[in-house]
């Protein structure tokens, strides 16, 4: 990213040469970007260590996309003086797969809270788990749930993110229900992106020796960001919600009532 940064600016100087002098708001929006471009790597990285199977260019770049606009709308937040709003939700459902997410394999979604006093995520999955399971495929004995916390640093894209992640839940068609909760530590910086980051993935049976193996197929396999959190100096941004268009409203249509000759 940071080369597709040059060659647009190497454009520009062709454009008008040497001498010419980008404005304020161009080098800020260069800039703008590059961080972005930084923070998106290391997020990227992140996910290839979470699930190296569903990784690819395609993925970075439409969480590029996603980081830009988040960082554009939050920007024009605050030259409206609207403070303690974030538009990083834009990031709540991110699949790293196009064909399957979360809701493909699971009819549920885990609680998930932001403690931070304690500086820790909870994560909760409900009692009736095994009652809201998609339909197993074929040699499918169980499912596997992980969770991963991802911490970034909005002022310093380059710094190390912090991650940390839980064992993995198995579940069955056939184990009794019960309620599973888990806390995960954070740590914070002076402005936090947090990401909750969810994989489910089915584990087949082996009818040979009876081993259970995780599957790796593209359609057994999810990994979405499940809840993200804006923290800024230990406070929690709200989301901000835009405005939903006015519907048009419409006159009522004329009914015909003269008859055809």
């Amino acid at each position: 990213m940071k080369e597709l940064f040059k060659e647009v600016i190497a454009k520009k100087l062709r454009k008008r040469g040497a001498d010419y002098q980008l404005s304020a708001n161009s080098v800020l929006s260069g800039t703008g970007f590059g961080d972005m471009s930084k923070l998106a790597s290391r997020l990227y990285r992140a996910m290839q260590a979470i699930n190296p199977w569903l990784t690819g260019g395609e993925v970075y770049r439409r969480l590029l996309r996603i980081l830009v606009t988040i960082r554009t709308k939050n920007l024009n937040m605050l030259k409206e003086g609207k403070i303690g709003y974030t538009h990083v939700h834009l990031l709540n459902g991110f699949r790293l797969s196009k064909r399957i997410g979360w809701d493909s394999l699971l009819a549920w979604n885990p609680i998930i809270s932001l403690d931070i006093p304690d500086r820790q995520v909870h994560i909760t999955l409900p009692e009736d788990k095994k009652g809201r399971l998609r339909k197993f495929p074929e040699r499918s004995v169980q499912l596997g749930i992980t969770f991963y916390v991802v911490v970034a640093d909005l002022e310093n894209p380059s710094k190390v993110l912090y991650q940390r992640g839980t064992k993995t839940a198995l579940i069955s068609p056939e184990e009794d229900p019960r309620e599973q909760k888990v806390k995960i530590p954070l740590e914070f910086y002076p402005k936090s992106l947090i990401l909750v980051i969810g994989t489910a993935q089915y584990h087949l049976g082996n009818t040979i020796n009876k081993d259970i193996i995780a599957s790796n197929h593209s359609l057994d396999y999810a990994t979405d960001i499940l809840q993200t959190f804006h923290v800024q100096d230990d406070q929690l941004l709200m989301e901000y919600k835009e405005k939903e268009p006015k519907k048009m409203i419409f006159p009522e249509p004329i009914v015909g009532d003269i008859e055809w000759e």
